[in-house]
């Protein structure tokens, strides 16, 4: 119900007249009359009835009919909400008689739920996300689903991490896993360093790498079509069984096994370009001559042959942009060939890549 509005008129106060007009609102000036003289106005409040809201409640459950405490209940497209007791039940009051509630929850599907006008009930039966609780992790020990997991360790989405053009399993890895850093010398082939939750030592910070089992330092020539899954330890409970080795986390990668069927033969390749995105500003030939003859002038120096026009030795034909003579485009390709399949007792799984990444600086670095 909207707030009403009061009128007031003829009333006596004080020996005068007052008088308020039907359709004047809260805060609304009115006029008193004393003895026929209009005296300074004052703000008259009007009592006014609060909008009612609608008020919800019902009992969230899962699907076995336990109830859930702590299960979030909020009206879409808005920020009013609340929250289930330790009963299962909630209440929770709208501004409007229509909508859509949200009943969110940890390890459960979201549940979205229509009210209309009059609803004033909505009990509720949240599923469990089998999807994500099922996802089998691999750990130190073996392999655990993810609802079953103690430690921290972040799963790299493969699919995505092989999008990026590199032949180093390291550098998939950036921009994949929160609290993982990963930094190259930009130099092709070059060393890549590998922060798991920050520097933890004056040593050596990169983890430690294990495949399919068998603990590696440095697997930058593996190729990264072989892989199948990778984890990230980030903690010491995570990575206990590898002791002190594991002191900087660790990579956990397992690769791609032959299944029984018939041969399967896949083919991916790709070749791009690199190049410098932004240089440095720098002067031409004339501001160089103009801004150091300058300096010498201030110094007391005589001013060098080559920037004095006056001289035979003036320099007038040479304009060299030395950042344009150091970089250039530089071509990179990849190419593998993977071979799988088998029988029932014998199944095989082979591959075979090319890698070749020029360098952006003109020279002989390259790497293959």
């Amino acid at each position: 119900m909207r707030n009403s509005l009061l009128g007031i008129c003829s009333a006596w106060l004080m020996g005068g007249i007052f008088c308020l007009p039907a359709h004047a609102t809260s805060g609304s000036k009115a006029s008193v009359i004393i003895r026929g003289v209009k005296t300074v106005k004052s703000t008259i409040l009007i009592a006014r009835k609060n909008e009612v809201d609608v008020v919800i409640s019902g009992t969230i459950k899962d699907d076995k009919g336990e109830t859930l405490p702590g299960v979030g209940v909020k009206l879409k497209g808005t920020q009013i909400s609340a929250v289930s007791d330790i009963a299962g039940n909630y209440k929770i009051s709208l501004p409007q008689s229509n909508g859509l509630l949200l009943f969110t929850y940890v390890g459960y599907v979201t549940k979205q739920v229509a009210f209309s006008a009059g609803t004033t009930t909505i009990n509720v039966d949240l599923q469990p996300d089998n999807k994500s609780l099922e996802e089998v992790v691999v750990v130190g020990y073996g392999s655990v689903k993810k609802k079953d997991l103690t430690g921290s360790v972040s799963v790299v989405n493969v699919k995505d991490a092989k999008k990026t053009a590199t032949y180093d399993v390291a550098k998939m890895l950036q921009g994949q896993v929160a609290g993982v850093t990963v930094q190259g010398s930009g130099e092709p082939g070059g060393y890549v360093s590998i922060k798991i939750r920050g520097t933890t030592s004056f040593g050596s910070n990169n983890p430690l790498f294990v495949i399919d089992g068998i603990p590696v330092n440095d697997p930058y020539d593996f190729a990264p079509g072989e892989i199948e899954t990778i984890q990230v330890l980030k903690d010491a409970s995570a990575g206990a069984i590898y002791g002190s080795r594991a002191a900087n986390g660790i990579v956990i990668i397992t690769t791609k096994k032959g299944k029984a069927g018939p041969l399967k033969i896949n083919v991916t390749s790709y070749a791009g370009v690199q190049s410098i995105s932004k240089k440095l500003d720098v002067t031409d030939r004339a501001g160089y001559q103009k801004i150091t003859s300058a300096a010498e002038i201030n110094a007391g120096l005589p001013v060098a042959p080559g920037n004095d026009p006056t001289n035979p030795k003036f320099i007038n034909n040479i304009n060299t942009n030395w950042q344009n003579e150091m970089f250039q485009t530089a071509m990179m390709q990849d190419h593998n060939l993977n071979l799988s399949g088998g029988s029932e007792t014998v199944t095989f799984n082979t591959s075979l890549g090319y890698f070749d990444q020029n360098s952006t600086l003109k020279g002989p670095a390259s790497y293959k």
